[in-house]
């Protein structure tokens, strides 16, 4: 009985020293720019929007961004962290919500990219200069254009 009570007791001491607590987020807005976003990786996808032929979109991992603004990825992102959201907003107020494992290559093989060019070519007016494109999901309705803003914040 007395070693069950040991084991009570020290097992969660030692399962804290193997995962120490997620750094806590800071919420904070990024305005997209093309400064934001210069020295990222870059990357391309591509992808179909509804009835449109496949287009090759070009832009940066929306994980990418994340990580310089200090969020916590791969295995420091755990408990409370992944209560986090990224809250897209556009230039006409439209916004779309992605959780942060979303974004972490570590949780997911899907892709989300800020887009700034279609078919080698800047993104059309009506869709830039940036747009998040997300080439797995079934409807497109997160590939939010205009994007002007993205916003980490906590959800209690």
């Amino acid at each position: 009985m007395n070693l069950l009570v040991l084991l009570l007791v020290v097992a969660p001491a030692i399962a804290a020293e193997q995962h120490p607590p997620a750094p806590p987020i800071h919420e904070q807005t990024i305005t997209v720019s093309a400064e934001a976003l210069a020295g990222l990786p870059r990357v391309k996808v591509e992808a179909k929007e509804h009835d449109n032929p496949t287009a090759t979109y070009e832009g940066v991992a929306l994980g990418a961004i994340l990580e310089r603004a200090g969020l916590p990825r791969g295995e420091k992102l755990r408990g409370k962290a992944l209560s986090a959201i990224v809250l897209l907003t556009a230039s006409d107020g439209y916004q779309v919500v992605f959780t942060l494992a979303d974004t972490d290559p570590a949780f997911t093989d899907r892709q989300i990219i800020l887009a700034d060019r279609k078919d080698s070519k800047p993104l059309p007016e009506k869709e830039g200069p940036f747009r998040i494109i997300a080439p797995s999901e079934k409807r497109p309705a997160r590939w939010i254009r205009n994007v002007k803003k993205i916003a980490i914040k906590t959800v209690e």
